[in-house]
């Protein structure tokens, strides 16, 4: 299932309304013609086969989109005491020119409820780190529904990209909820082939996470 994102990107060569496009695994873009594609938010590569004279327009790092802005609106269930609602999350993404060796990317959010708005750190340089501190500041009893609060969801111990490489731990549950350490989590629940998911994705077999669940706690 597709979702569409409005969004804006800003850099040096000017200011341009668009839309993300995320079929649940990659996230794609329109900019000036030219159509960039990632699975984590960190990496915007052209399309195969684009026409030098296209990327003249932009500042690529290693075919990376970098030294711009771009901002997206991703709606997001919140469950509260009385219902489950409809919040808006505010998505910034800086793409600073890189130094050398080092990650360059850097990720802001804000959460909009009615006329509240919840703003995360901007630190942890991740939606996890993000979502987490967002979720911290929510009233009680109010949580967003979706991956980063599932039961099931968790990280690998050895990668961690910026967005949407959590592993899904739904058909393999009571080993998952059964991990107390890292030998539990690689040896008893890691077997076999662990799919992959966006932080804020949602599926029917989500369950609300508890303190001390898994591996991530």
């Amino acid at each position: 299932m597709q979702s569409i994102y409005p969004a804006r990107f800003q850099d040096r060569f000017g200011t341009e309304l668009t839309s993300i496009t995320n079929d649940g695994q990659r996230l794609s873009i329109l900019l000036r013609g030219v159509e960039f594609a990632t699975r984590d938010f960190e990496h915007f590569e052209p399309a195969p086969g684009t026409e030098p004279n296209l990327l003249s327009m932009f500042v690529l790092e290693d075919d990376i989109l970098c030294s711009g802005v771009i901002d997206a609106e991703m709606p997001i269930p919140l469950v509260t005491p009385e219902n489950v609602k409809t919040a808006l999350l505010l998505v910034q993404m800086r793409l600073d020119d890189p130094p050398p060796g080092r990650p360059f990317q850097r990720v802001s959010l804000q959460l909009l409820i009615g006329d509240r708005l919840f703003r995360s750190s901007g630190t942890s340089g991740d939606f996890e780190g993000e979502l987490l501190d967002l979720q911290q500041q929510l009233p009680k009893d109010t949580w967003m529904k979706a991956c980063i609060n599932c039961a099931f969801s968790d990280y690998a111990v050895d990668r961690h990209a910026t967005f949407g490489n959590m592993m899904c731990f739904r058909n393999n549950k009571q080993a998952y909820l059964s991990v107390r350490d890292k030998f539990d989590y690689l040896h008893t629940a890691m077997p076999g082939e662990i799919p992959t998911v966006q932080e804020t994705f949602l599926c029917l077999e989500f369950e609300r996470r508890r303190p001390g669940t898994g591996y991530r706690g």
